[in-house]
Parts: structure tokens; C-alpha cells; sequence
């Protein structure tokens, strides 16, 4: 138990806006590999879908965070994304 288990806690609740939009990647793309749910979020943002706002660049997709600021959301911040969720298994 002890401090493992409080983050483990702490992290499947910590959810914000893009969750949604990555769950459907990952649905789409039947895997959680980046390399195979990339281009489905990148398919998703471009059709400016909430929380993304378009258009991509080639470092990364725009969105609107919680803030409702503009932010840049990147494939690397999508493989820590991916393998936090692999290690909350």
C-alpha cells in the first residue's frame, strides 16, 4: 500500500480535455502503441474535434487545455501519456 498506491490513485483520477480525444485514438487504432495512435489523434485534430483547435504543425497538435489557453500537445507527450496508462495496469 503506502505512497505506490496513493499515486497510482492520484493518476486514474488525474484526467483533462485530451482524454477523451486519446481514448477514441486508441479505440480506432485498436492498440496503445504511439506509432499506431498517432495518426488517428492527428486525424481527430485536424478535423478540429474539442479539444483541438487546428491546425497541427509539424511538431505537434494545438488544443485548448483546462486554463483555456492554446497549447501544443507533441507525440513524446503522447508516449508518456501512453505508457503512464500501460503502467496504471
Amino acid at each position: 500500500d503506502g505512497p505506490v498506491a496513493v499515486g497510482k490513485l492520484i493518476n486514474k483520477l488525474r484526467r483533462d480535455t485530451l482524454d477523451p480525444a486519446i481514448d477514441k485514438a486508441i479505440a480506432q487504432a485498436g492498440s496503445h502503441e504511439v506509432a499506431a495512435v498517432w495518426p488517428h489523434l492527428k486525424d481527430i485534430a485536424t478535423k478540429k474535434t474539442l479539444p483541438f483547435t487546428g491546425p497541427t504543425n509539424g511538431t505537434g497538435l494545438y488544443y485548448t487545455d483546462v486554463n483555456d489557453k492554446r497549447a501544443l500537445f507533441t507525440k513524446n507527450a503522447l508516449t508518456l501519456r501512453l505508457k503512464r496508462r500501460k503502467e496504471q495496469k
